[in-house]
């Protein structure tokens, strides 16, 4: 009965090796098809981890049939708070025609 144990066990963490494994080899094509190139390897690994859970929000949304579908995107590395930032914010301003003081 142990044995059956520590092999499902086994099993599990090697299983989650291989998807990390799998992750990061479709992190690295997407930055091939984005053009995405990070300063360092400390950043690659803080933004693998920022896409590996955007990726899982995808497929777990999409898994429930909501009508439409989410995919990868350029800011499929960035948090919502960053993406918030960069994409949504600017767009605001310049409906609102709010901006920085020039003087």
């Amino acid at each position: 009965m142990v044995l059956i144990i520590l092999a499902a066990c086994s099993f599990e963490s090697m299983s989650r090796s291989l998807q990390d494994l799998s992750m990061a080899k479709r992190h690295e094509q997407w930055m091939a098809r984005i053009g995405r190139v990070y300063k360092d390897a400390s950043e690659k690994a803080q933004r693998l981890k920022i896409f590996t859970e955007n990726v899982e929000y995808i497929e777990a949304f999409n898994k429930a049939g909501h009508g439409f579908w989410l995919g990868l995107n350029e800011f499929t590395d960035q948090t919502p708070d960053e993406f918030s930032k960069c994409v949504i914010a600017p767009e605001e301003e310049e409906q609102t025609g709010a901006s920085s003081p020039s003087n």
